[in-house]
């Protein structure tokens, strides 16, 4: 059950990052989140919200490959990423990742406190 609520919250987030839903995507992100991208920068949460607020527009993202270890109040989520976006002329871009997230519960809700992604295939950073 546990396991089912955490991959239902990876789905909100993604969807809420299509959708540009900062509030949302916020509201599963710790004040303190970090997101460390394929290149190696490590961002804030307020970096990573202005970042889909002003410029990153992915038009599709799947994930794959998913695997969702529990430790009483921690869980990390590991899995594949499939972006696919549309670039400055209007083709189709994708890019495929390893991820992991990290979740701790606060108040019976999942919140992500950290990510980790690594390029896999395309144009990652």
């Amino acid at each position: 059950m546990t396991e089912e609520i955490i991959l239902q919250t990876e789905k909100k987030i993604a969807a809420a990052v299509i959708e540009t839903d900062t509030l949302v995507v916020s509201s599963y992100l710790s004040t303190a989140y970090t997101y460390t991208l394929p290149d190696g920068k490590i961002i804030s949460k307020k970096q990573y919200i202005s970042d889909i607020a002003k410029w990153w527009r992915p038009l599709t993202i799947d994930h794959t490959h998913q695997k969702v270890a529990i430790y009483q109040k921690t869980a990390i989520v590991s899995g594949k990423a499939k972006y696919r976006w549309k670039n400055k002329n209007g083709e189709i871009e994708e890019a495929i990742e390893q991820y992991t997230d990290t979740y701790i519960k606060v108040k019976n809700k999942w919140i992500r406190v950290s990510s980790h992604a690594s390029c896999l295939s395309g144009r990652c950073t």
